[in-house]
């Protein structure tokens, strides 16, 4: 309960809330990547390590969210959870793009980064909306998983398109452009696979 009264205690920017908080400094931290904005170049790793205040990132919070989802439907029922998430959720509606992604990263603005704008993180997204549909009946939650999913199997399944913010930005940095001539693949990442099984199993059960 300390943990999850913790974790709901992070402050929410219009439902999209920070990922991490540094004991030290006893303040909440958007993530441990920043974008200089101003001059994003797309076939190079223009985001950089930032330990003040960061960007939001959404396959974090989407992770998180979908954790206290879980933790209400197995455990208790604590009355600031579905509040809490039903912000959120919001948020991912309000910035799903036309085909049914939400981009990786948002600044401080809410202006979405121009890194990793498309995506293979869906499946948490789905998994937090399925999940919200399943515990309030509001539909327009299962209308945005289900316009996530259709992002999902036409654009990601067909070529194995798992890119996360892991593939380019983390222990391999590569390029968002990286294609393995080789073996005529694209790279992927095994968490953004983890996080479409809970997604579409989410949203088959509900």
């Amino acid at each position: 309960r300390r943990i999850i009264n913790f974790t709901l205690a992070s402050p929410q920017n219009q439902g999209i809330f920070p990922s991490l908080y540094d004991v030290n400094k006893k303040s909440w931290v958007g993530s441990l990547w920043k974008f200089p904005m101003d001059h994003y170049n797309p076939d190079s790793t223009a985001l950089y390590w930032n330990w003040t205040d960061g960007s939001y990132q959404t396959s974090a919070a989407s992770v998180t969210a979908g954790y206290l989802m879980m933790y209400r439907r197995t455990c208790e029922d604590h009355p600031k959870i579905i509040p809490f998430v039903t912000r959120y959720a919001d948020f991912l509606i309000r910035n799903m793009q036309a085909n049914g992604c939400v981009a990786e990263w948002f600044d401080q603005d809410l202006k979405s980064a121009p890194s990793m704008q498309w995506n293979a993180n869906g499946g948490a997204h789905i998994w937090v909306l399925a999940e919200l549909y399943k515990a309030t009946n509001e539909k327009k939650y299962l209308d945005a998983a289900k316009k996530m999913a259709s992002f999902m199997t036409t654009e990601v399944l067909p070529l194995q398109k798992w890119f996360d913010f892991e593939t380019f930005y983390s222990c391999a940095v590569k390029k968002e452009t990286f294609f393995d001539e080789r073996t005529g693949q694209f790279p992927a990442n095994n968490m953004s696979i983890s996080w479409a099984l809970e997604g579409f199993a989410s949203l088959y059960e509900a």
